[in-house]
């Protein structure tokens, strides 16, 4: 792994030497940090709507809808 550049919020990028990849260790946007898509879908699993699992995780509606 080695350094890339920055984000265009000014947090470092990185890229994996094997894969390729490049990521960020902390990101602005909540939907972006890993292990939110399973929260959307265990949530929706559970009977949780839209709005109510959007509020409980700090992402945005149309992040929940376009995601599950």
């Amino acid at each position: 792994m080695y350094r890339h550049g920055h984000s265009s919020s000014r947090h470092e990028r990185f890229r994996c030497r094997s894969c390729r990849r490049v990521f960020q260790l902390s990101y602005t946007c909540e939907a972006r940090k890993p292990g939110v898509k399973e929260h959307i879908v265990d949530m929706a699993f559970n009977g949780a709507d839209v709005r109510d699992t959007a509020k409980t995780l700090k992402i945005g509606i149309n992040t929940v809808i376009c995601t599950s």
